[in-house]
């Protein structure tokens, strides 16, 4: 129990330090096995209110392909090459309710996929942490998470009960983790979608 606490706190704080890092313009990280790394930007980003007013729902989607991958180091040992070969959408569901004048948000829903289109990459793995850390309305600080591991195309309902006061202090969202195989080369794509 103890290691998926701590698996789960790394994916949603500290996945890597330049994940942490609230200086760049990456929505998801590209990391191979020898620690060589690439930004990836976002094709397309989203936030779009419900009618009812009580939900916002936050779309991110990327490509993995040579005009969205940005170099994170100096040089490679084994670089991913200009072809394209992974799509990957990510939405959270953020339900919200006021507190003495503050926004307190929850999860409500994750779903999203992925699909490969470049027969040289396999996605080999994949999972999906959903996750609330933070201040409840109450003044405690809470913990609430949840480890699925997805299809190509998912949704899922975590029922956490507990709104969150969003600060700098907590993380209140979903990160997607594939694995991805490609030329014997491992590497993993971090894609995360917090509010």
């Amino acid at each position: 129990m103890k290691k998926i606490l701590l698996i789960i706190a790394i994916l949603l704080s500290v996945a890597s330090p330049i994940l942490a890092s609230a200086e760049n313009d990456y929505s998801a990280y590209l990391v191979n096995e020898h620690g060589e790394s690439y930004g990836v930007l976002t094709n397309e980003i989203g936030t779009f209110s419900s009618p009812s007013g009580d939900e916002i729902s936050q779309k991110t989607i990327i490509d993995i392909s040579s005009e969205n991958l940005v170099p994170l180091n100096s040089n490679y040992r084994y670089s991913w090459d200009s072809s394209g070969s992974v799509r990957a959408e990510l939405t959270v569901n953020f339900g919200y309710t006021y507190y003495n004048g503050l926004t307190h948000v929850k999860v409500n829903s994750v779903s999203g996929g992925w699909s490969s289109y470049n027969s040289t990459v396999q996605v080999s793995n994949s999972y999906l942490v959903v996750g609330s850390s933070g201040v409840t309305s109450a003044g405690g600080h809470i913990d609430q998470s949840r480890v699925y591991y997805p299809g190509s195309s998912f949704t899922y309902y975590p029922n956490f009960a507990t709104y969150i006061l969003p600060t700098s202090y907590g993380e209140i969202g979903a990160n997607l983790n594939l694995t991805l195989v490609r030329g014997g080369t491992t590497w993993t794509l971090y894609l995360p979608n917090n509010y």
